[in-house]
C-alpha cells in the first residue's frame, strides 16, 4: 500500500519505515530541511521525500495520494519539554492538516500514537479500560489529538486506530534516554550514583513494534484502540546491572545514592491482550539479544 509516515526520520519512525520497505508497502516520508535521514538507511531510498518547511507540502503529499497515514511524528517527547503546554500544543496543527490530507485522499486508514502519559501518575497493570487522567501537558494534547481524530475520521468514515505506548528501546534512540544515557555513562565514568532501581518497567524491543504496525495496515478491522507493551517486565537495577556487566564491568554503580522523584511510579505494564486477541500472539525478539544488539549499536 501506499504509506504516508510522519516523523520518519526518528526513534520510532525509521524503524516503522525499514519494516514498510520490507513488506513492499511505499512510502511517503514526512521531514524537514534540517532533519537527519541517519537513521533511514534501510528504506530512505526507497522513499518519496516531502519536506514540511515548504509551503506546498500539503498539497506535494497529496498529489502521491497516500492509502494509510501513520502519524509518529511528535513535538516535545523528552522529560523536560512535556509541560511546554505552548509546544504540545503545535502538534495539534500538524494533526489537523493530516487529517485534511486524510479527507482529501480517502485514506482508508489513520493510525496515531498515544502514550502511557495519557494514564498518569499510574501503578501497576495498565489496559484500554484503565481511564485516562493526564497529569503533563504532554499526556493532555495526546488525549485530545486521540478525541479530534477520533470523531473526524468517523465522520468522515476512515479507520482510526489509536496505539497507547509503552516503554521502546534498540537502535537510534535518543541518546537522553535511559539505555543509551547509561551505556554512554557507563563507558566513561568509574562509578555512577543511582537510587535504588526498584522501579520495574515493561521494555519492548522497537523492531517487535513496528512488525506489529505492518498487521494493523493489513488487517481488515474497524476502529479501535490498542495498548501495546511488552510482556517482560525488568527492574531498573537488573537492567541497568545488565548493561554495566556487557560494557563496562569495572563501572561501580552506587545504587541508593539518589533519591526518586516525586510521584514516582515503581511498577508500570501495559497489557497487550486485547491486541493480540485481534492479531495474534506475535513473534518477540529475545530480550539479551535485542539488549546485545542495542549496546553493540551505540558503542560502535
Amino acid at each position: 500500500m501506499k504509506v504516508l509516515l510522519t516523523g520518519a526520520t526518528g526513534f520510532i519512525g525509521s524503524h516503522i519505515g525499514k519494516q514498510l520497505a520490507l513488506a513492499g508497502h511505499q512510502i511517503i516520508g514526512l521531514k524537514r530541511n534540517s532533519s537527519s535521514l541517519i537513521n533511514t538507511s534501510g528504506f530512505s531510498a526507497v522513499t518519496e521525500w516531502v519536506n514540511q518547511d515548504e509551503l506546498d507540502w500539503v498539497y506535494k503529499v497529496n498529489a502521491h495520494k497516500p492509502e494509510v497515514i501513520i502519524h509518529s511524528a511528535w513535538i516535545g517527547v523528552e522529560s523536560s519539554f512535556r509541560d511546554d503546554l505552548k509546544n504540545q500544543v503545535k502538534n495539534i496543527d500538524l494533526l489537523v492538516d493530516l487529517l485534511g490530507i486524510a479527507k482529501q485522499c480517502q485514506v482508508t486508514k489513520f493510525i496515531g500514537f498515544g502514550s502511557q502519559a495519557e494514564f498518569g501518575n499510574v501503578e501497576g497493570v495498565i489496559n484500554e479500560q484503565t481511564p485516562c487522567d493526564p497529569v503533563s501537558s504532554y499526556g493532555a494534547v495526546k488525549v485530545a489529538s486521540r478525541d479530534l481524530a477520533k470523531a473526524f475520521c468517523k465522520q468522515n468514515e476512515i479507520t482510526f486506530i489509536w496505539l497507547q505506548l509503552f516503554s521502546f528501546f534498540g537502535e537510534g534512540e535518543s541518546s537522553n534516554w535511559l539505555i543509551p544515557s547509561m551505556i554512554r555513562k557507563v563507558q566513561e565514568q568509574e562509578s555512577i550514583d543511582l537510587t535504588l532501581g526498584e522501579q520495574v518497567y515493561s521494555y519492548l524491543y522497537i523492531d517487535d513494534f513496528a512488525r506489529k504496525i505492518n498487521k494493523i495496515i493489513l488487517s481488515n478491522i474497524q476502529s479501535d484502540s490498542f495498548v501495546i507493551s511488552s510482556d517482560l517486565t525488568i527492574s531498573i537495577r537488573s537492567l541497568v546491572e545488565s548493561i554495566r556487566d556487557r560494557v563496562n564491568s569495572n563501572c561501580k554503580l552506587n545504587f541508593g545514592a539518589l533519591d526518586y522523584r516525586p510521584n514516582q511510579s515503581f511498577m508500570i505494564k501495559g497489557d497487550s491482550t486485547k491486541f493480540e486477541s485481534v492479531f495474534g500472539k506475535l513473534r518477540v525478539t529475545d530480550f539479551n539479544l535485542a539488549l546485545e544488539n542495542t549496546i553493540q549499536y551505540y558503542i560502535k
